[in-house]
């Protein structure tokens, strides 16, 4: 029997820190970048208390069948829903046969030795390893954001960046400097540059932002959404002594992404 219906993601975002004793969880990146092949619909939910404390039948009864209508499920092997995570497959695999609710379970998926999941993605992405987390995700990690005006210092040094700052509910790369993959709108081709995400300890900055020299680029971006792909991480944010030392470094950087992308061939890096 073929059954006609709406494919729906159900997603949540964690409520404020207040809201959940501080334990923050952090997007992977726009919900609209996510690859889902077969969405129609997508939901998503804050995960506020009144949600948190849902025992697994209600949330079962209550969102999964009387808020999204669902007629048949697709969860991973080791789904766990309801307060504290107390239901896991087994008892939504009865809860939907009692319902005569169709059930899909997908099996573990690896890369190398590693279980593709939103933690291992995240853990790597916090440690720099990008290369990883791009194995793990299908695609480079990246960032979508709007440019903002920043402080014009480096392109008083030669290496003039596009600012943009990294809100807290976003995850945030290591702080450091990483070859990367820029999409300008009203280009076919993507650019390639040097990103430093961080809080600039040398200027003394304090909020995060990521700032992209963009290789043989001249123009203005300012106000317009900008993805950025993270392709290798380079080395770690730290202070210097002076502007001159950091503006050295930043040659040094731009030497050997131009190196690193040299090595690569198009497929490579596409």
């Amino acid at each position: 029997i073929r059954r006609y219906v709406i494919s729906t993601a159900y997603t949540r975002r964690e409520a404020s820190g207040a809201e959940v004793g501080k334990q923050h969880r952090y997007a992977l990146g726009n919900i609209a970048s996510i690859r889902l092949f077969v969405l129609v619909r997508g939901i998503g939910i804050c995960f506020v208390e009144t949600i948190r404390t849902l025992s697994p039948e209600d949330f079962f009864h209550g969102i999964l069948l009387g808020r999204l209508n669902a007629r048949h499920l697709v969860c991973g092997y080791n789904y766990s829903f309801g307060k504290g995570g107390e239901g896991d497959v087994s008892l939504l695999r009865a809860l939907c046969e009692k319902e005569g609710i169709g059930l899909t379970v997908l099996p573990d998926v690896t890369v190398g030795s590693i279980s593709v999941s939103s933690s291992a993605i995240r853990h790597a992405v916090r440690d720099g390893r990008v290369e990883e987390a791009r194995a793990l995700l299908g695609r480079p990690f990246s960032h979508a954001l709007p440019v903002i005006d920043g402080q014009k210092l480096a392109r008083r040094l030669g290496f003039p960046t596009m600012n943009q700052s990294l809100p807290p509910h976003l995850l945030s790369p290591r702080h450091g400097v990483y070859v990367t993959r820029i999409f300008l709108p009203h280009e076919k081709e993507p650019r390639f540059g040097i990103t430093n995400v961080g809080i600039r300890p040398t200027v003394g900055g304090g909020a995060v932002f990521a700032e992209t020299h963009i290789f043989d680029f001249e123009g203005d971006l300012y106000g317009q959404r900008i993805r950025v792909e993270y392709l290798t991480f380079l080395r770690a944010e730290r202070p210097f002594p002076s502007v001159e030392s950091l503006a050295q470094q930043v040659r040094t950087d731009i030497e050997t992404a131009r190196r690193y992308l040299a090595k690569k061939s198009k497929e490579d890096v596409t």
